[in-house]
This record gives structure tokens, C-alpha cells and sequence, in this order.
């Protein structure tokens, strides 16, 4: 829609018993919008449908009700009749034009323009209703504040042949959602995707879904793969990840948003039971929430429509009593003192270790500073090309020594406080049809398993969170698609330590690589979870909808939270994350092979760090601004180093006896 500040050349002088003054915009199928007066003088807004067939909503019954009802964050429908619609007229710029003259919104802007606009859309909700077709250039900013235009769903609103190229083109494709794709006809929660898809459009200047091509768009909105750029990490953020869930179901309604934009995100949390049988999904809210959301809604609708700053005092739902663990934990006397590291962000380096301490099994050499902020926790090495029988070695915090703590299939990970050795039979279906995770509890000596996953769910790997209560173990999956055998990832499962429990959570990760059929490889698809420094979500790669490698946040039900589809894989034996928290890394994020540092928050770009002259694998972090990594030395000998960002080797970690191309799997901790 394009504005026009003269009046109509050509057009009529008036259309039923409104004067026409001008044209406002102008648009495809014979339509035009005039600002337009009534017979007392009343500025109007009169959308004019030269050829009613072609693009005129078909659902008129709906303003007519609305007509009646108060107007809630929506320009107020005035009249309605078979060739046009008159509504209010609001004296403003709309939201494309603004952004595109003035720039991306931020901070109260922002907010003020997505409260506003969520309270529209809940009123029209509550009146039945669904908007079916928000969009920049359909959000006014009007002195009074922001204002959605509704006129009912317009045939050329929806994807299909009433388009006049008859093709989904660029401009066609925005601001529409993967079910339309799939040719579903859209509903309310279709308004909640492309509500979130304007308000990340203002945050950011930006379609979140555009690509470089239609395909890549297209590819982008069948899987919900949004860009939200560097949107401030927050509730926001938050909710409108969660409103750009690809499945209709997995998104919350207006109302519940609009609680959470209020303040008031408490009332919406996940409640996940202490402990559900493996296998079992937890539920997402309970039906007396559920009455909680509504009635808290209805209060904060009437008080924004109305035009009243107030704050909404809600008391949370309560958690539900957790049941009682299978087995409960022993009391412990006495407590656990992690070992004092250094500050994460420290300048200043340990110097250069001369004399080493051999590792065990003749494994190498650890040349290993008191004043390290981390140190070797877990080794496993091959001295053979062939990768055959190896032992894995866990550290003791205690005393300093390795101690054999299993054999090829075994996994092992000391808790980041240094308190418990966890460890895992990745090969547990030769002996058991059960995987347990097992523990051995430092401090008291005590030895539990906590019982995870069963046939036919497989792991290979788990990861602690930096807190030391849980672990999350990555679930896999063999399946049959057409001829061949696969695995894909099927969820993860969340371990907790304190109440010998866990919970299975289902993903979508499978379903994100079938929809590529035979364009990629599932096995190099693989997702393998790890707790995002907040400890109250997940992170692991994702195939994105341009086939490439990004990193998506998860809740603890599953849901997604952010998508970063432009950092490539997360990489790193340990912890992607930085010792803060602040950053994480990445490889295939360049053309060359390098490693690239990212925000965490917002996924700007911090650091490219190039690769070594010997090549080498991350290992992971050491400080805020310094990685860990292995390379080959000669035939027989690998070598682990610390490398700053610019690349430069700093410090020789460890030397270790294995051949060029043989298994090193060596962890760090900070306990």
C-alpha cells in the first residue's frame, strides 16, 4: 500500500452518504482507501471495493457484531456495506512506513506497540473472531497509541489462486504461516504467529522468515525457522518464540500473552512433575490454570481497552506436590566445597607448566597449574588406529588420581562442582533393557542409578548443569524410512540428581529432518542436548530450513524458545558455553574452516577464530577468552592446547600417546 496525499484524479466524489477528501493507499484487485467524511463533518476511513468479487471479506456478519462492540486496540468499525467499509479514522503513519523511515523499535516502543496490539487481538478472540491477516502496513500509530485495523479476513489475505500472479511470490509468502503452507485454512492461532512475525519485523527491520531466495523463505516458514536478530533476551523475546511455534496447538493463545507481556509470566510456567515414567511427556498446564489465565486476562483486556495503567496483582498457580522418589536420597552430613577457581573473565594467566604428571594406563603427559580454572576430569584414548578397546578415566576431586571408571561403551561426567561421577552404558541393550544413569556420590560415598530410557531409545551422551543437580541425557531413535534404517534424535531426558528421578521430553528434531527427505544425511543431523547457562533450558544443533546447522533453545517441555539458524553447529566435548555464559561456539560458520564465538543472547557474532596450522578438534572452554584444543604432533603423538581467540597457541595442556586420526575424548571441569 503505497500513500497518496492528493485527491482522487479520477475516483468518485462520493460513495454512499460519505464525501470522499482523498486517497489514503491505494492497492491490487480495484481496491482503494479514502479518507472520507459524513454528513456531520466525521473524518472516516472508507476502504472502497471496486470489484467486490475480487478481493471484499466474505465474512461481513462478523463487523457487522463488531460494529456494536467497544474497541479494544482495534480501529473501531463504523459501517459496513457490501462494496466498502468505513472505520474510525486514525491520524498516523502505519508500522511498515515508520520502521522503514525511522528504524527497528526497542525498549518501552517496543513494548508499548506489542502490549497494545496482543490486547486487539485478545478482544477480537473473546468476540470469536480471527483476524487472519496482521501486518505492518496494518497497524496504525495513532496519537492515541498503536491501533490494529480489522476487516475481516480478505479473500486476497490467503495463500491460493486470488492472488493476481496466481503464484506464491516474495511479497505474497509474508506474513503468513506454516499450516496456510500446507494448506490449512488458518484460524486464531494463525494471528498469534503472524502477530509475533510483526512485532520481530519492528524489533529487528525485518522479516523474520525472509531468505535470500523464495525457496529458502519458503523452506524458512514450513519449519518455522524465524530470525528474531538481536531482539533483547527477555520475556518478550520469549513470547514470541513461543508464538512462532510451527504447530497451531504448541501456541499459546493472545490472552496468555498478553499476561506475559503484563508481567506476569509466573502464572504460565511449566509445572514438570518430579517424576513420570520414562517414556511419558509432561503435561503443559493443568485445567484449573488454565481458568486462572482466562480470568486474569479478562481483567488486564478491560483494563488496557479502557485505557488505564494499572498493575494486576495475580497470585502463581501452585506447583503441584511433587510424589514421592522411588528411592530416597540418604541424609548427608556435613557438605560439599567445590574446589575456589578463578574469576571466568580473568586476564592474567597461569604460567607455563616445564614438568608434567604422567596420566594413567600410559596415556601422556598433564601439564596441569594449580591456578587453572579448569582441570582434566575425564580421559579416554586410543593408542590404536582402529579405535578398539579403550578404558575411560574419571578424576577424583578428593585426592587429584584417575581411576578406571569403565571400558569403550562407557560415558563419564563429573558434575561441574566435582561432587558426583555420573556414567552411562551407551550399549546397555546387550545386557539390559533399561539405561540408567549411575552415580557415586563423592561426599558420602553413596552409589544410585536413576533409571532413563528403554528399548528401542539409545544415547550417546549426556551433559551436566552448571548448577550439579541435573543431567540431561540426549534420546535417540532407529527407524525405518522407506528402504533404508536411520537414527534420528527423539527428545531428551531430564535427570534429576537430588530427587532420583526423570522425565522424558518427545522433540520435533526427527520431523525437522524428514521434511529434507533424501537432500541431507539424519546421521549428520543428529541433535545432542546441553543445558543453556541459565539452567532452566536446553539447547542442541537443528537442521534449519536452508539445510544447514543452528543452534535452537528449548523449555523443559520441549517447546522451542529461540532459533539461531546463522551460527552453524555447536561444537565442543563439554560445555558450548563460555565459563560466563555470555558467549558460545561454533564450527561450519564460514567458508574456511574456523570456529566462531557468538552472543548468547542475541547471536551476534563476537570472535572468528581461525584454525591451527595442525588442524584440531575444541575441546572446549578454559576462560572467557581462551578455548581448549587437540591436534596431531607427529604419527604418535596428540597434542591438547590453549589458544587464544586470535588463534595463537598459548599453553601445552597435555600430551597424549595416540596416533594421528585415534579417539581423544578428554573433558574439563571447572570443580
Amino acid at each position: 500500500m503505497r500513500p497518496a496525499d492528493s485527491p482522487p484524479a479520477d475516483g468518485p466524489a462520493e460513495i454512499g452518504p460519505y464525501r470522499v477528501v482523498r486517497v489514503l493507499s491505494s492497492s491490487c484487485c480495484s481496491v482503494t482507501t479514502y479518507l472520507a467524511e459524513t454528513a456531520s463533518g466525521e473524518r472516516v476511513a472508507l476502504r472502497h471495493y471496486a470489484d467486490p468479487s475480487l478481493r471484499r471479506p466474505s465474512g461481513l456478519s462478523e463487523l457487522e457484531r463488531l460494529r456494536d462492540a467497544p474497541a479494544a486496540g482495534t480501529v473501531h468499525v463504523l459501517d459496513v456495506q457490501a462494496g466498502y467499509i468505513v472505520s474510525e479514522y486514525v491520524d498516523g503513519p502505519d508500522l511498515a512506513g515508520e520502521i522503514e523511515r525511522q528504524g527497528p523499535l526497542a525498549g518501552a516502543a517496543l513494548q508499548r506497540l506489542a502490549i497494545s496490539t496482543v490486547t486487539a487481538l485478545a478482544a477480537l478472540h473473546r468476540s470469536g473472531a480471527a483476524h487472519v491477516g496482521i501486518r505492518p502496513d496494518r497497524v496504525l500509530l495513532g496519537p492515541d497509541g498503536p491501533r490494529l485495523i480489522y476487516r475481516g479476513p480478505e479473500r486476497h489475505d490467503m495463500l491460493g489462486p486470488a492472488h493476481e500472479t496466481n503464484r506464491v511470490d516474495a511479497t505474497v509468502l509474508a506474513w503468513h504461516t506454516p499450516e496456510e503452507l500446507a494448506g490449512d485454512r488458518p484460524g486464531q492461532a494463525a494471528d498469534l504467529f503472524t502477530w509475533a512475525s510483526v512485532i520481530a519485523y519492528a524489533a529487528t527491520g525485518r522479516d523474520p522468515f525472509d531468505g535470500e531466495s523464495i525457496t529458502e523463505s519458503t523452506r524458512r516458514l514450513s519449519t518455522a525457522a524465524a530470525s528474531l536478530g538481536r531482539l533483547e533476551e527477555g520475556p518478550l523475546r520469549d513470547a514470541l518464540a513461543d508464538c512462532l511455534a510451527r504447530e497451531p496447538d504448541d501456541r499459546p493463545t493472545a490472552e496468555d500473552t498478553l499476561l506475559r507481556l503484563l508481567g506476569h509470566s509466573q502464572v504460565l510456567d511449566t509445572a514438570l512433575p518430579d517424576a513420570l515414567p520414562p517414556g511419558t511427556a509432561p503435561r503443559r498446564r493443568s485445567a484449573p490454570r488454565r481458568v486462572l489465565v482466562l480470568v486474569a486476562a479478562g481483567v488486564a483486556i478491560a483494563l488496557v481497552s479502557s485505557g488505564i495503567s494499572a498493575a494486576v496483582t495475580l497470585r502463581a498457580a501452585e506447583r503441584p506436590a511433587a510424589p514421592a522418589p522411588a528411592t530416597s536420597a540418604p541424609a548427608v552430613a556435613g557438605s560439599w566445597t567445590p574446589r575456589a577457581v578463578p574469576s571466568a573473565t580473568t586476564t592474567a594467566l597461569p604460567p607455563k607448566v616445564d614438568k608434567g604428571v604422567a596420566l594413567p594406563g600410559n596415556l601422556g603427559t598433564l601439564y596441569e597449574h594449580p591456578a587453572d580454572p579448569v582441570r582434566l576430569s575425564a580421559i579416554r584414548v586410543s593408542k590404536t588406529h582402529d579405535n578398539g578397546r579403550t578404558d575411560i578415566y574419571a578424576r577424583d576431586p578428593r585426592s587429584g588420581t584417575f581411576e578406571r571408571a569403565g571400558s569403550t561403551n562407557t560415558v563419564a561426567e563429573l558434575s561441574p562442582d566435582g561432587r558426583y561421577l555420573a556414567t552411562m552404558d551407551t550399549l546397555y541393550l546387550a545386557t539390559s533393557q533399561q539405561l540408567s544413569v549411575q552415580f557415586t556420590d563423592h561426599l558420602t560415598g553413596a552409589k544410585f542409578g536413576i533409571p532413563t530410557l528403554r528399548s528401542p531409545y539409545v544415547s550417546f551422551g549426556m551433559a551436566w548443569s552448571r548448577q550439579s543437580d541435573s543431567i540431561v541425557v540426549s534420546a535417540l531413535r532407529r527407524e525405518k524410512v522407506g528402504k533404508d534404517t536411520h537414527v534420528y534424535t527423539a527428545g531428551f531426558v531430564i535427570v534429576d540428581v537430588a530427587a532420583r528421578s526423570s522425565v522424558f521430553v518427545p522433540t520435533t528434531d526427527a520431523e525437522d529432518v524428514k521434511v529434507a527427505g533424501t537432500a541431507v544425511q539424519p546421521e549428520s543431523f543428529i541433535s545432542f542436548y546441553r543445558w543453556a547457562p541459565d539452567g532452566r533450558s536446553v539447547a542442541a544443533r537443528y537442521l534449519t530450513a536452508e539445510w544447514g546447522n543452528g543452534l535452537r533453545f528449548r523449555d523443559l517441555a520441549g517447546q522451542p524458545l529461540r532459533l539461531m539458524h546463522w551460527v552453524g553447529s555447536p561444537t565442543g566435548n563439554g560445555d558450548w558455553f563460555s565459563p560466563s555464559g555470555d558467549t558460545f561456539v561454533t564450527s561450519g560458520c564460514e567458508k574456511v574452516i574456523s570456529l566462531c564465538v557468538w552472543r548468547t543472547t542475541t547471536g551476534e557474532r563476537v570472535a572468528t577464530i581461525p584454525v591451527s596450522p595442525q588442524g584440531g578438534a575444541l575441546i572446549g572452554w578454559y576462560d572467557d577468552r581462551h578455548i581448549i584444543e587437540v591436534h596431531s604432533v607427529t604419527k604418535d603423538l596428540q597434542r591438547v592446547v590453549l589458544r587464544d581467540f586470535a588463534g595463537q597457541e598459548v599453553r601445552v595442556l597435555a600430551d597424549l600417546n595416540a596416533p594421528v586420526g585415534g579417539l581423544v575424548d578428554i573433558r574439563y571441569t571447572r570443580g
